[in-house]
Parts: C-alpha cells; sequence; structure tokens
C-alpha cells in the first residue's frame, strides 16, 4: 500500500471514529444526508469518509477504496464477498444492518497496520 492510501485510510478512520453513518455517505449533527464535503456532516459511512480523507483526490481515493475492498473479499465469512464492484462491496459492507462502528473501525485498523 502506497503512503497515499494508508494517509487516507487513517484520515477515514478519525473520522469513523469521531461519527459512523449508514445509508448514506454523510449526516449532518441531526442525521439527515449531507455531503461529505461539507462542513455540516459529522458522520460518515467508509466511503464518504474515504472521500473527505481524500480531498478530491480521485485517483488516492480509488485505490483506498480498493484496499478496503479488498480486505472484505478476503474475509470469506462475509455473505457478499463476492461482489464484483469494489464501490457496491465497500457500501453493503458499511451498511449491513448488523454492522456496527466498532467492525468498521476494526477493518480499518488492519489495513493501517
Amino acid at each position: 500500500m502506497n503512503q497515499d492510501t494508508q494517509n487516507i485510510l487513517i484520515g477515514a478512520r478519525a473520522l469513523i471514529a469521531a461519527g459512523w453513518c449508514q445509508g448514506a455517505s454523510a449526516r449532518d449533527t441531526q442525521g439527515g444526508e449531507a455531503i461529505c464535503y461539507q462542513d455540516s456532516a459529522v458522520s460518515f459511512c467508509i466511503l464518504g469518509a474515504i472521500a473527505r480523507a481524500a480531498e478530491r483526490r480521485l485517483v488516492p481515493e480509488i485505490w483506498a477504496t480498493e484496499a478496503v475492498a479488498d480486505a472484505i473479499r478476503q474475509n470469506r465469512t462475509e455473505k457478499f464477498h463476492e461482489a464484483i464492484d469494489s464501490v457496491l462491496l465497500v457500501s453493503t459492507y458499511n451498511d449491513d444492518p448488523f454492522r456496527t462502528r466498532r467492525q468498521v473501525l476494526e477493518l480499518l485498523d488492519e489495513l493501517i497496520s
């Protein structure tokens, strides 16, 4: 993993540690959907956190998303590990109704270490 990807994942982890959401890339203080780049965004899904941490740099954002998707694919216990599209896979993982913020943070911790 290159340093850009590592830095984005570290930033995404910090954002999620402060506030995690499902069903939207980001949410405001009242739980409404927000654009992940807006100041009003206070909680993030994995993809929203990656996008925010990448600071609108598309290629590094793609690398970080692929790194997360690859980690999910390696865990064969996940029921959707065979999904082809990386963005859909990461989104599905994040939005699983049984998913917890702790699990998301553990996944990112594994990638960062």
